[in-house]
């Protein structure tokens, strides 16, 4: 895609870490220990294909996490949102950002500091 960055692990991680951090449900400790082994395998920004290391414990979360934290940008103003889907046996799968203003998708994640607690 023209204009995307570089997408990195760490950047992912943190992003999920924050995500994670918006709120508290079944099988979130299991979710932030899966983080270390987080690994983006492919996809665009808005839809990141994740696999985990499975020597981390699965989740019983839900699918997807009950958490959907609003990603604001650089003004401070909401632009969009984040949800955390998981396979069916509990791990991280997917990392999805949907915008909600215009037809440009983003082309960068946004830093973990503009995630905020969502509606």
């Amino acid at each position: 895609m023209e204009g995307a960055e570089t997408i990195h692990d760490e950047d992912i991680r943190a992003v999920v870490r924050a995500l994670l951090d918006q709120g508290d449900f079944l099988g979130k400790q299991e979710l932030l220990a899966q983080i270390e082994g987080l690994t983006y395998v492919d996809g665009p920004v808005d839809w990141l294909h994740l696999i985990v290391n499975r020597r981390c414990p699965a989740s019983a979360a839900e699918s997807p996490v009950p958490i959907m934290p609003t990603v604001l940008d650089e003004a401070g103003e909401p632009y969009g949102g984040l949800l955390l889907w998981l396979d069916a046996e509990g791990y991280i799968d997917y990392l999805e950002y949907f915008w909600i203003f215009g037809d440009i998708p983003p082309t960068r994640l946004q830093s973990p500091d503009q995630i905020v607690k969502g509606p």
